[in-house]
């Protein structure tokens, strides 16, 4: 992957002016990182703290990933329990567990890969 992001944690500063007041966006080492405006301060909060949180997050994301590749092998190294007392298979809700979970760790390792480190998501947290 190109460059890496500043270190953090970033915090998220007020800076008022005459006019108007808006968020820098600082990391760890001082480094600005952005200046966040809003149509109001809450707004302007708002999204200053999700931006600051930025480096937090991938942290998170990148420790769930291995959390769920763990769970996925763990799943896989165990076979259906309908398919022990041969039942079929399809309605399982194991079976369809590791099917999504294998999922979700195909996007997460796309996401965390890709050129940019950046996936365009459908306004509610999940990945494209």
């Amino acid at each position: 992957m190109g460059s890496e992001h500043s270190k953090g944690p970033w915090e998220a500063r007020k800076v008022a002016t005459v006019t108007n007041g808006y968020h820098d966006i600082v990391a760890a080492d001082g480094t600005q990182i952005g200046r966040v405006y809003g149509a109001n301060d809450a707004e302007c909060v708002a999204n200053a703290r999700l931006i600051a949180s930025a480096p937090t997050l991938l942290a998170e994301r990148d420790e769930l990933r291995e959390a769920l590749r763990e769970s996925n092998r763990l799943m896989h190294a165990v076979p259906c329990p309908r398919a022990r007392v041969g039942l079929p298979q399809d309605p399982c809700v194991w079976c369809a567990a590791k099917k999504r979970n294998a999922a979700l760790l195909r996007r997460l390792d796309a996401q965390a890969t890709s050129k940019d480190g950046l996936q365009v998501g459908r306004g509610n947290g999940g990945a494209t």
